[in-house]
């Protein structure tokens, strides 16, 4: 897959960036249960102490039937305490997800999130949320902690594999140019890390 240096670069920073100590994970629904390991990884190795679900009980995305109140319910079934998990269950989409997750960290006084998302969704994940973070004044820290998923294996629920999935994402990046952070703005974000 040929691509643009600089997506490919910031593709590779926020993919392999080394878990920190949070406020809370964020679990970005998509990919059925594919992130639940990794949020689980993080919630059990004491990097934060919630976990905020974002998403909806009603969007399906290919043959992915998983909704947040499913999500909600296998954290409990791992252990995870109720009372330890907050729930945004009317986010749509990606821009949702930010746009609904910045306004409660704000609310919360928090200054740092694990982002989870998935290796194709990561990228664009994480423009929209650093979009989000400037747009409503939060200067916290967004550090990604993505499932990384084969190139060539198809996500849970996805009928494409990770790389048709990512460049359906690069493509996004133009189309909702408006709502996230550039590419270059992604760079220097990590530049001052």
């Amino acid at each position: 897959m040929h691509m643009n240096p600089n997506i490919e670069q910031l593709q590779q920073l926020v993919t392999t960036q080394k878990p920190e100590q949070a406020d809370a994970i964020v679990w970005l629904q998509g990919n059925m249960y594919d992130r639940g390991k990794k949020v689980l990884e993080l919630y059990r190795g004491g990097y934060a102490s919630r976990i905020v679900v974002t998403g909806n009980n009603t969007r399906v995305v290919d043959d992915d039937h998983v909704g947040v109140r499913d999500i909600v319910q296998w954290l409990e079934k791992e252990g995870v305490d109720r009372s330890a998990i907050l729930v945004d269950d009317q986010s749509i989409n990606t821009l949702d997800q930010a746009t609904h997750t910045v306004e409660l960290v704000k609310e919360q006084g928090w200054r740092a999130i694990l982002l989870i998302g998935s290796t194709h969704h990561q990228l664009r994940a994480f423009l929209t949320f650093l979009h989000q973070a400037r747009a409503q004044g939060w200067p916290g820290r967004i550090i990604n902690q993505p499932v990384n998923i084969p190139w060539d294996v198809k996500p849970s629920g996805r009928r494409k594999t990770t790389r048709e999935a990512f460049e359906d994402e690069i493509e996004k990046l133009t189309r909702y140019q408006e709502k996230i952070a550039s590419v270059d703005d992604g760079l220097s974000y990590f530049k001052g890390l």
